[in-house]
């Protein structure tokens, strides 16, 4: 073995443990998201209103734990799917502090609720986490 291919396998080695570091943290992460939304919602109360707004929690605490096991084997759709339960949460976090929902805008300015500051900063991690690994597979598929 030359040392140019120990260099190789030593760099092999190391892009798969943080592939691996990456899908570990990005799986814990979404089971928070979960967890955050349930909290916010009163567990299992189901007392959000209106109605498309406990739909969308619902959504997002039933889907991140799911598309946490993807995770187990990621792949560029896993990863897609990781994005969109960050995207679609800091979305409608972003929009009832702004301008409010359709029946829901009692929250409007509110920056401060801790869950939201929680759910805010695990968000944007996990969406940081899935643009790298996203922008890291097109790029080792484009040197295939």
């Amino acid at each position: 073995m030359t040392l140019t291919d120990t260099a190789a396998i030593q760099m092999l080695t190391r892009r798969r443990d943080t592939q691996i570091t990456a899908a570990i943290t990005a799986a814990v992460l979404l089971v928070v998201v979960s967890f955050l939304h349930l909290a916010d919602q009163n567990f299992l109360a189901f007392d959000k209103q209106p109605a498309y707004l406990l739909a969308a929690y619902v959504t997002v605490e039933i889907l991140a734990p799911l598309v946490a096991l993807t995770l187990l084997r990621p792949t560029s759709g896993g990863w897609l799917l990781v994005l969109g339960c960050a995207a679609g949460p800091l979305t409608g976090y972003l929009l009832t502090r702004t301008i409010g929902l359709p029946g829901a805008t009692s929250d409007i300015g509110n920056w401060g609720e801790p869950l939201g500051v929680a759910s805010v900063m695990v968000e944007s991690t996990l969406l940081l986490i899935a643009l790298v690994e996203l922008l890291r597979l097109r790029s080792i598929a484009l040197h295939a």
